[in-house]
């Protein structure tokens, strides 16, 4: 007889599930394999997975279709970023501006090179100091920086910073769907066991390949081991051949 395996993907137990549900539908009253509290339990529970597996799915679908836009967004930023400094450094080369500004913006003085901007943290910490940094630099009597001015870059700025916090919302929610997902797991696997085990009891006075096809139509899920014989129907004739008398 091969041997049993739960299933392995939500899809698969809910699939599972929908065949343990349709034994009402096609098998007589007196001849259901399941009690009607184990079929109403695998109804409830099956509805509840089912909503919750929804969730998940609709949740990671948003954040995946918002993620293409937010690293849009997050290049833009980068960009005006850069920029901004590199303009204002060749300002100072041709002496329009004096080094000594970069102190406002937090930037090494004796320093030309854009810093680290490859993650998000590097660009909330920087761009606030430049947007600080140039406010505080023209009420000292500054000449504003120009292309791109402070105000495009903030507004580049004040996206980035919202569309993160918009996307580590969005996270929180497909951790909490998650979690949730793989609370219910544990209980639905217990619940297919606890009917498989019912089937498999119901039809025990089968012979190998008729038990097998039975428990099988009622989802009860079979593989077979590396090299192991297929069951056939001969395997019944000849078990009832081997048990007739002589």
């Amino acid at each position: 007889m091969p041997y049993r395996r739960l299933p392995k993907t939500d899809q698969a137990r809910m699939r599972t599930l929908q065949t343990i549900l349709s034994i009402e539908k096609e098998f007589d009253i007196g001849a259901l394999p399941v009690s009607f509290r184990l079929l109403n339990q695998a109804k409830t529970e099956h509805a509840i997975f089912a909503h919750h597996v929804y969730l998940y799915s609709q949740s990671y679908e948003v954040w995946f279709e918002e993620n293409k836009k937010y690293q849009q967004v997050i290049q833009n930023i980068r960009i005006y970023i850069s920029h901004f400094i590199q303009v204002y450094n060749m300002a100072i080369s041709r002496r329009e501006f004096k080094a000594e500004g970069r102190q406002f913006y937090e930037l090494p003085m004796d320093q030309r090179t854009v810093p680290d901007l490859s993650t998000d943290q590097s660009l909330l910490v920087w761009g606030k100091r430049l947007i600080d940094g140039e406010r505080e630099r023209i009420r000292c009597g500054g000449a504003p920086m120009t292309n791109p001015s402070i105000g495009k870059l903030q507004v580049h700025y004040e996206i980035f910073r919202d569309f993160k916090i918009s996307q580590q919302t969005r996270q929180q929610t497909i951790d909490r769907n998650q979690e949730q997902v793989v609370d219910l797991r544990n209980r639905i696997d217990a619940l297919i066991e606890e009917i498989w085990n019912c089937i498999e009891d119901y039809y025990k006075e089968l012979p190998p390949y008729s038990r097998l096809q039975a428990c099988s139509k009622c989802g009860v899920i079979y593989y077979y081991r590396t090299g192991e014989k297929e069951l056939t129907s001969s395997d019944d004739i000849d078990l009832f051949s081997d048990l007739s008398p002589e």
